[in-house]
């Protein structure tokens, strides 16, 4: 092929494209809940199906290690996606 390939180990999101974790402590109990959003958007997802279904029917690249579910991580804000 003519077609000159660079490292395409990085696969960019599409402009816009930005997921942003939220931790969110239960009320009445030592549990947190974590959710995933995309910025700009209102849509939560709750688990990492919702969020594999989600890339999947928006084209979007599916990464599992960008998500983490796990109440004992406060962490909230933007997801490094390792493309910036």
């Amino acid at each position: 092929a003519s077609e000159e390939t660079e490292d395409n180990s990085e696969i960019e999101e599409p402009a816009g494209v930005f997921w942003i974790r939220k931790a969110v402590p239960r009320k009445n109990s030592n549990r947190t809940d974590v959710y995933y959003y995309v910025s700009g958007q209102k849509t939560r997802f709750r688990s990492i199906n919702e969020v594999k279904q989600y890339c999947e029917d928006h084209q979007l690249e599916y990464n599992p290690n960008l998500f983490n579910f796990s109440g004992s991580v406060l962490y909230q804000g933007p997801v490094k996606t390792g493309s910036h």
